[in-house]
């Protein structure tokens, strides 16, 4: 045990001494842990855009609907379960377009 007579502190001085330390050096500060407050929460993010698509008419016109391919694939709007890097360029809509499937001939037709 620490005998304050030998340093030269009464436990007044030493108590006052204390408290100085603490409100100086910060040791009083307010708990940074844990959650935040509700009032520091960011605001929610803005909703996500939803893509309307092209009308039935224009879908189904057959006038200069190409397939073009693109870097990033994307899933198909016919099956919606495969991916693909093709797009049709005047709706601009992924569709799948190989052997197996051919979804681009399904939502372009009448």
């Amino acid at each position: 045990m620490l005998n304050l007579a030998l340093i030269g502190f009464t436990c007044l001085q030493f108590g006052s001494d204390y408290n100085w330390r603490q409100v100086t050096t910060g040791l009083n500060q307010a708990n940074t842990r844990g959650r935040p407050a509700a009032d520091t929460i960011d605001p929610p993010k803005p909703p996500k855009v939803l893509r309307t698509g092209v009308s039935d008419e224009v879908r189904t016109d057959q006038i200069e609907h190409w397939p073009v391919k693109c870097e990033t694939r994307g899933r198909c709007k016919v099956c919606q379960k495969n991916v693909t890097n093709t797009l049709c360029q005047k709706c601009d809509v992924r569709l799948c377009f190989t052997f197996e499937r051919n979804c681009y001939k399904l939502y372009h037709m009448p």
